[in-house]
Order: structure tokens, then C-alpha cells, then sequence
């Protein structure tokens, strides 16, 4: 498990004797990291599918449904949970 940035951010101050007060991002700030974050998942699992079908005929349905199949692997859903 890594460290984000801002608990490194936090630890390189706390070594720099600046410990303080630190800032918890509010409920909309984590939910725009967890929206942004679902998105670059789709772009990833598009991008997927799309090398995956290259240079074949497919069509876009299932390309999407090959995509939605990669998107819940890498999210670490069974297939059919959603």
C-alpha cells in the first residue's frame, strides 16, 4: 500500500519540525478524487479494449462490453455485480 502525497507532504513537514494543524479534505473533494479516479479508470479500460480489437472488425457494443469487463477487473468486481 503507498503513501499518497499529501501524507508525504505531511511527513516531510513533520521532519521539518513544522508539525501543525492538517488539512482533511471535505466530503465533495473526496468524492471529485473518487469521480476523476473513475474516469481515468474507463479511459484505461477503454484504451484496453481498444488495443485489444485493433486491426479487427468490432463493433461498439462490444467494445464497450468488453471495456465494462476490464473496468470491473482492475475496480476487482466480479463480473455480473453491477
Amino acid at each position: 500500500m503507498g503513501a499518497g502525497p499529501s501524507f508525504m507532504q505531511a511527513l516531510a513537514q513533520a521532519q521539518a519540525g513544522q508539525t501543525g494543524i492538517v488539512r482533511v479534505p471535505s466530503a465533495a473533494e473526496r468524492d471529485e478524487v473518487a469521480r476523476v479516479q473513475g474516469m481515468q479508470v474507463r479511459t484505461n479500460a477503454v484504451g484496453l479494449a481498444a488495443n485489444l480489437y485493433a486491426g479487427k472488425d468490432c463493433t461498439d457494443q462490444r467494445l464497450i462490453a468488453t471495456a465494462k469487463v476490464i473496468e470491473m477487473f482492475i475496480l476487482g468486481e466480479p463480473p455480473g455485480t453491477t
